[in-house]
């Protein structure tokens, strides 16, 4: 996707941390309200940050 210049957020290793504190049980890929709070943070950071880079047409 990069080599193509489209912009990858990762957020594969972040979500596991974020589950080992956040998650509703091992056998449960969901997150609490607290654990999707800190992912969205992660993504919406993301975000933020490439705005600022979008070029004006």
């Amino acid at each position: 996707m990069e080599s193509n210049g489209v912009k990858v957020n990762d957020i594969y290793e972040k979500s596991i941390e974020i589950h080992h504190g956040f998650g509703k049980g091992s056998k449960d890929v969901h997150y609490t309200s607290e654990g999707y709070e800190e992912l969205g943070l992660q993504i919406s950071d993301f975000l933020k940050h490439e705005v600022k880079y979008l070029p004006i047409e």
